[in-house]
């Protein structure tokens, strides 16, 4: 996946997939060029309340430093985080 068009992943031969979620995965590098929405703050960061961006529905983030904590990057705190935003989730289903 190289970016997105009209809210579908676009792939590198410019197709694009017709999927209801990305989970986008950057390891140790945070990379958000591909997030063409207005959701940044003027450090680069994302505006979001513990991993939930409220002004686009459906966007979380996880493993973001102080996301909810300190240990929230760590291995120790990820889950935690992923716990939290995983319910958040679920709750926009009921």
């Amino acid at each position: 996946m190289v970016g997105a068009t009209a809210g579908l992943p676009l792939l590198e031969d410019g197709s694009t997939l017709d999927v209801k979620n990305v989970v986008w995965c950057t390891g140790y590098h945070r990379g958000f060029p591909w997030i063409d929405l207005p959701i940044f703050q003027g450090n680069g960061e994302p505006e979001h309340e513990d991993g939930t961006v409220r002004s686009v529905p459906g966007m979380y983030f996880v493993g973001l430093h102080f996301l909810h904590s300190m240990t929230s990057a760590s291995l120790m705190g990820v889950g935690r985080d992923a716990e939290r935003v995983a319910k958040a989730i679920a709750s926009r289903r009921s």
